[in-house]
């Protein structure tokens, strides 16, 4: 295979993290989130002055940066996690209401066993420009999931869905709904329990959910597949939870990776797109790549009830690079935006690609390495976050980094 064409690009870093007190290690997934006004928010799995993940390495932040009239940003941290029952700890993707409120997930904290299994918080927007943080919910116990790591979704009523990595009845992972009451707490209900069994559902969800133009709730897992061709890889599914006639969810497998060509393991979220579903997965692809495979670039298509996947990229470690975790984007012309994590033989670090041209490669440490999210504005400007690079030593990553937050302009 060729190797892919090079767009010209411009790389600009607006935010080196560093230290402690400051965040470090961006939270993968979904993105950072823009405002009407052009700030970016976001949140790092660790740094911070919470002091329950150890007085070394925090238990992460929720940040905004704010662009200056010079074209700088000031970063503004609005919450340091405290790696307690009441805050949890390692934060991950964020999302707004309609109002400008965010809402996130903790993979630790809440009243279940030492560390906690994970919470729902919001952060409301005060008049002076503070932010509160509120506790929505406290994962208890292995019966209500635990760690919810991914991001959440909205529908219209106002229901909050997500789904945990593990827990629920099998210790497999669950599909949960949050629901709004009067009073103004909130009701936690598991809509579905992964059995672990590979032929039906798999385990282990991953990525978070896309809400479908009928309420349908579209994820991935990371284990399930051909029992034979998966017996050593992960090789994952696509899946669907729909409710039927009688109002209950229902499970229904789009898609069962086979870990070759196909790909294995999607790591990352779904979008969906013109009513087709897009995603990575972490490996499969080209097996000559790496230790199975480097990763692909998917599109899965219903035609009739029958889902086929389309493989529009396969990562082959070069400059195109391989191991993709960041969930990808479309942006207002229905081009499709992809990173990768890493390249394979060489002194670079990942990829930004628009289909198959790459738009930058990361050569690392200092101007970040290992991109992990992707964010388009609507003047197709692309931000982004690197889990590594950046300043060096920084805290605890001392040969790694703390990671950026960068912007990717096309010319």
């Amino acid at each position: 295979m060729p190797p892919p064409s090079q767009a010209a690009s411009t790389y600009k870093i607006l935010y080196t993290f560093g230290a402690l007190p400051d965040g470090n290690v961006p939270a993968p997934g979904p993105g950072l989130l823009i405002d009407s006004a052009g700030n970016l928010y976001g949140t790092t799995i660790g740094g911070g002055t919470g002091p329950g993940c150890g007085t070394d390495s925090g238990c992460g932040t929720l940040f905004k940066l704010t662009p200056n009239p010079d074209g700088s940003w000031t970063e503004s941290i609005l919450f340091n996690f405290l790696g307690d029952s009441a805050t949890g700890a390692f934060p991950g993707g964020l999302t707004f209401d309609s109002s400008g409120n965010l809402y996130g997930t903790t993979g630790t904290g809440g009243p279940c066993d030492d560390l906690g299994c994970g919470t729902v918080f919001k952060m409301t927007p005060n008049p002076d420009g503070s932010w509160t943080h509120t506790t929505l919910f406290d994962f208890p116990g292995l019966a209500d999931g635990t760690f919810p790591t991914y991001g959440l979704t909205f529908d219209s009523a106002g229901n909050i869905y997500g789904s945990t990595s593990e827990g629920g009845t099998k210790n497999c992972g669950t599909i949960y709904q949050l629901s709004p009451t009067p009073d103004g707490s909130w009701t936690h209900t598991v809509l579905y329990n992964f059995t672990c069994n590979d032929s039906i559902d798999g385990s282990f969800p991953a990525g978070g959910l896309v809400l479908g133009s009928s309420g349908q709730l579209f994820g991935t897992s990371l284990r399930g597949g051909n029992a034979t061709s998966c017996s050593e890889i992960s090789c994952g599914k696509v899946f669907v939870l729909a409710k039927n006639s009688s109002g209950a969810w229902v499970y229904h497998t789009l898609y069962s990776f086979t870990g070759g060509a196909d790909g294995g393991a999607p790591e990352t979220g779904l979008v969906l797109h013109t009513g087709k579903l897009y995603g990575t997965t972490r490996s499969g692809g080209n097996l000559t790549c790496a230790s199975g495979g480097c990763g692909v670039l998917f599109e899965l298509s219903n035609s009739n009830g029958v889902w086929t996947e389309q493989v529009l990229h396969t990562f082959e470690g070069g400059s195109d690079g391989a191991y993709p975790v960041a969930t990808p984007v479309f942006d207002a012309a229905g081009r499709l935006y992809s990173a990768s994590q890493q390249i394979s033989g060489g002194k670079a670090f990942g990829a930004v690609l628009k289909g198959p041209e790459v738009l930058h490669d990361f050569v690392g440490p200092r101007n970040g390495q290992y991109p992990n999210s992707l964010t388009l504005d609507s003047s197709g400007n692309i931000f982004g976050t690197t889990q590594g690079g950046g300043l060096i030593p920084c805290g605890v990553n001392s040969s790694f980094g703390c990671g950026v937050v960068f912007e990717i302009t096309q010319q």
